[in-house]
């Protein structure tokens, strides 16, 4: 189906779109509902992900997008949000809006994305996505991968309070990744405090200009047809950050893996709990945390409380400061 490339091709707007329109050059959130709307359809909230498009894409001189951007609050958007290749001209913002399918913003140039407190039921994929600033997913709820693949960010991608779930396979089981950025170049840092990840996260040979904070995350990795933990529950094997690494009261089932990674700050892990895979009889099986290789500038604290059911591997770590180890294994 050919997309909608001016206004008249919409037809009759719906109640909310006209809204919108109303309102687009106010600079102001645009508010259709205080918070996510109800799932029963209502044309208060209703919106066409087409429409939607049509605007963050610059839309028509009628329209009239406020320098500040588009952004709109409770919305449910119907229909899938497609701007792969797309050039958007200003920030967009969709906070607190349930999804009805899937977003798509491969290969996308934006200025900066929101996303905070939305609900989307098949994930995200946004591999290749350059976004000269911000990339905001505080709070939302994810089911199905979010990738952001080879994405080249201005500033950071600030995941704070996220529930990632991979897609799951016919028995109901989370299959692969949850949340992926393998090659992921951002000039900030990437915020994870406080998410919860059912399947693997994903940073292989990401690089940070700043921090990776993952204080307080929960990570799960994916289980196999009988309930078996299989593969990492987190992955940044080659990870590059500038700034430090923060672990603090992380809990994981399955694999952390470190393996190569460089950091100019410090590694910190205290209290926190690592859990490698199980075996039938309950017991650990395998490493719960893998740092071989390891660079770090700084120095390394797995203490206050730490705890590591399964093997710890740190062959050729390269601590350039304090090295401080008082934990439960």
């Amino acid at each position: 189906m050919a997309m909608k490339r001016k206004l008249e091709d919409f037809g009759e707007l719906w109640p909310a779109e006209e809204q919108i329109l109303a309102e687009i050059d106010s600079g102001e959130d645009i508010e259709l509902h205080d918070g996510l709307p109800p799932k029963t359809p209502s044309e208060k909230y209703d919106v066409r992900a087409e429409f939607i498009r049509y605007l963050a894409l610059g839309g028509c001189k009628a329209c009239g997008l406020h320098e500040k951007g588009l952004r709109i609050v409770g919305a449910r958007i119907i229909g899938v949000l497609d701007l792969e290749g797309g050039d958007l001209p200003r920030d967009l913002g969709l906070f607190a809006c349930p999804f009805e399918s899937e977003l798509v913003f491969l290969s996308a140039k934006l200025q900066s994305l929101f996303l905070n407190h939305s609900l989307l039921p098949e994930g995200l994929s946004a591999d290749r996505l350059e976004a000269k600033g911000n990339v905001v997913l505080d709070g939302v709820e994810a089911h199905g991968a979010v990738r952001l693949l080879g994405a080249k960010l201005g500033g950071d991608l600030d995941c704070d309070g996220v529930t990632f779930n991979a897609a799951k396979d016919g028995a109901g089981k989370p299959t692969g990744f949850a949340f992926g950025a393998d090659g992921l170049e951002a000039k900030g840092s990437l915020l994870l405090r406080d998410v919860e990840a059912h399947g693997e996260v994903r940073l292989l040979g990401a690089k940070l200009g700043g921090d990776l904070e993952c204080s307080g995350a929960t990570f799960s990795a994916a289980k196999d047809g009988e309930g078996k933990t299989t593969g990492a529950a987190f992955g940044a094997d080659r990870l590059e950050a500038k700034g430090s690494f923060f672990l603090r009261d992380v809990e994981a089932h399955g694999e952390v893996r470190l393996l190569g990674a460089k950091l100019g700050g410090n590694l910190d892990c205290e209290g926190a709990t690592f859990n490698a895979a199980r075996e039938d009889a309950g017991k650990s099986a395998g490493v719960a945390f893998g740092a071989d290789m390891l660079e770090a500038k700084g120095s390394f604290f797995l203490r206050g409380g730490a705890r590591i059911s399964g093997r710890i591997s740190l062959g050729l770590v390269e601590i350039h400061r304090e090295l401080m180890m008082a934990a439960d294994i």
